[in-house]
């Protein structure tokens, strides 16, 4: 299989606010971080706030198929611009469970706490931009931050 060779992909549906997505949410951790964090604790809080959207990547990596990054990027670009929800593991309650208990197993853990203290910013600050960008219609995509939501839902995602 050739990757350079992808199916006829049009590139009309991009979003511009997508581009800005990532750049938008370093310069929010940066700023909070530098403002908020503690000196060594700093770029930890930083770069779990980047972390989460490792999730993204491996779900349209291993869904679209045949794979290329071409229609990789359609695809990202087509579910955001008809804003077409989708379940990531990382941005889901239960991970942020997962991580709180990790925070109380490491007996309060300064960098764990930081840790989970900029994936929480970044969440919140992930349901303001879609609050503000989709006006008020973040409702569809409440069920998709729930893993048991997720996995008792009959449609594939």
């Amino acid at each position: 299989m050739n990757f350079l060779v992808c199916p006829n992909t049009s590139t009309k549906t991009k979003d511009l606010f997508i581009f800005f997505h990532i750049p938008l949410h370093l310069l929010i951790g940066i700023i909070l971080g530098f403002a908020l964090v503690p000196s060594p604790y700093i770029w930890p809080f930083i770069l779990s706030g980047l972390f989460i959207d490792i999730d993204h990547i491996i779900y349209y990596l291993l869904s679209t198929k045949p794979f290329c990054p071409r229609l990789v990027l359609a695809r990202i670009f087509s579910d955001h611009k008809n804003h077409i929800p989708r379940f990531y593991i990382f941005h889901s309650f239960e991970f942020f469970i997962l991580i709180f208990s990790l925070y109380i197993v490491f007996l309060h853990s300064s960098l764990v706490y930081f840790i989970l203290l900029g994936l929480f910013a970044r969440f919140l600050t992930d349901i303001v931009i879609y609050l503000f960008i989709y006006r008020g219609d973040y409702l569809p995509w409440f069920p998709y931050l729930f893993l048991l939501s997720h996995l008792t839902r009959n449609k594939k995602d």
